[in-house]
């Protein structure tokens, strides 16, 4: 009678060991649950794509990689050579930009390349092109800022008893060009241009075209932090709806930098016409049309298309959205990559080193943006004391 034990009282060790294997087995289950939930939202991995694609498709896959790879080396070529030429020009800010500006098209063409090794790299290597777009949208807005106030100084010159700072010289050669229609640009302008009548533009108006065009890297940057935050943190049926909240909002802020760039770019037309700037402007959004146009153009193309047998195979047990969505980044992707040899020969004529020169009176962007300020505020100043003249001569009438 001593010998029984009452059930449930003392547990033997093998029991333990049944419950530590269950554990493990749970935990193994959810693990592989949380495997394959990623692998849905992200994609397969790259041993898993290039092993089941090379196997089933080496030539077609082999063709693919090796011509962007291609592309991608010689973009990288044309970049360092153009590279060298500036280097070898008078140090100044104009080099300094021009140096900035020549990496876009290395960046678009190495990081195509990469993202064709996996699906799951598209989302790093698009947010590594926009940034780097957004960066140069901005570093092309500082060069029109210093071209402008060079050729100021040089039409308008110093003036005894005059204000020669080089926002007061900036203005002055605006003015020279005549009134413009200097908001009714693209891609907001148009609609309402009949509307506009044709003005001088305004120290403040020149600050708010820069703000315009230097916003776009901010939000690209904080946008691309936010996504991978979510993309790490929360439900993949939560994140995609936060990325497709960035896309609107990173198209926005892109075309708000477009229509900032514009409103220089016409207002410094007769200006900076013997520096180029026409084609220095295509040069850096020639490849952003092309990749907004070809996303729409390749996705319905591809609807009509079977995919491989490889594509199906990888993408085994998940929607055919996905698949989809993944051929579509491949082979924007792709061509992007070929793309960029065009960017590359484009920026290499657009921004020669040969138009790097000593200029007499060099002015750093931020100088430029206080005396605008300065400018603007004196003017705000001298306006209201008018109006105040006026009131308190219609008070003693």
């Amino acid at each position: 009678a001593s010998s029984r034990r009452p059930a449930g009282r003392c547990a033997s060790p093998g029991d333990g060991a049944r419950a530590a294997l269950r554990g493990a087995m749970a935990n193994a289950s959810q693990a592989d649950v949380a495997a394959e939930t990623v692998r849905s939202a992200l994609g397969p991995s790259m041993d898993e794509f290039l092993s089941t694609c090379w196997r089933e498709n080496h030539v077609f896959l082999g063709t693919l990689l090796a011509t962007s790879m291609v592309a991608a080396v010689v973009t990288v070529g044309i970049a360092v050579r153009h590279a060298c030429s500036i280097r070898a020009a008078p140090i100044s800010l104009l080099r300094l930009h021009y140096m900035r500006v020549l990496w876009f098209a290395p960046v678009l063409g190495v990081s195509s390349f990469i993202a064709l090794l996996c699906p799951r790299a598209y989302a790093l290597c698009k947010m590594l092109q926009q940034q780097s777009e957004a960066l140069t949208i901005t570093f092309f807005g500082i060069i029109l800022f210093l071209l402008m106030a060079e050729e100021s100084y040089q039409l308008i010159g110093l003036e005894e008893g005059g204000d020669n700072s080089v926002a007061a010289k900036m203005m002055a050669a605006l003015r020279k060009q005549g009134p413009k229609k200097h908001f009714g640009v693209p891609p907001f302008g148009c609609c309402f241009r009949p509307c506009i009548k044709p003005h001088n533009l305004q120290p403040s108006h020149l600050m708010w075209a820069r703000l315009f065009f230097q916003q776009y890297a901010g939000v690209v940057v904080g946008t691309s932090i936010i996504t991978s935050w979510c993309v790490l943190a929360l439900r993949p049926e939560v994140w995609h709806v936060e990325v497709m909240v960035a896309g609107v909002l990173q198209k926005v802020s892109g075309f708000l930098a477009i229509y900032g760039l514009m409103i220089l770019y016409v207002a410094t037309h007769d200006l900076l016409e013997h520096w180029n700037t026409t084609a220095k402007f295509i040069a850096i959004k020639v490849v952003v049309l092309l990749c907004t146009f070809q996303e729409m153009l390749m996705a319905k193309i591809l609807d009509g298309v079977e995919p491989a047998k490889c594509v199906a195979d990888i993408h085994e047990g998940q929607s055919v959205a996905l698949m989809d969505k993944h051929r579509d980044h491949f082979w924007n992707m792709y061509l992007t990559s070929l793309e960029a040899v065009l960017v590359a020969v484009l920026v290499q004529r657009a921004f020669p080193a040969g138009e790097i020169r000593h200029f007499e009176q060099e002015h750093h962007v931020l100088l430029v943006q206080m005396e605008l300020e300065k400018l603007s505020a004196a003017s705000e100043s001298k306006s209201q004391a008018m109006c105040e003249v006026e009131d308190s001569e219609g008070d003693e009438s």
